[in-house]
């Protein structure tokens, strides 16, 4: 198994898990960077998806806080 071999190696595994969450937070910026240059060039292609998003954006952010 890899967990086992990695700490027997003496790798800190939170370093990894750290790495990974960075990487699909960066990834995921980049994705939202996008969607919204597309959307303001043309508004009401994704006029759906993007009132969508705002809406969301509170309540994940809520359960973001309390979580």
């Amino acid at each position: 198994c890899s967990y086992h071999f990695l700490t027997r190696v003496g790798l800190d595994l939170s370093i990894l898990v750290g790495l990974a969450g960075l990487i699909v937070c960066l990834s995921l910026i980049k994705e939202v960077k996008i969607f919204l240059a597309h959307s303001l060039e043309d508004p009401r292609k994704n006029k759906t998806k993007l009132a969508d998003y705002l809406v969301s954006l509170p309540s994940a952010w809520l359960l973001f806080i309390e979580g």
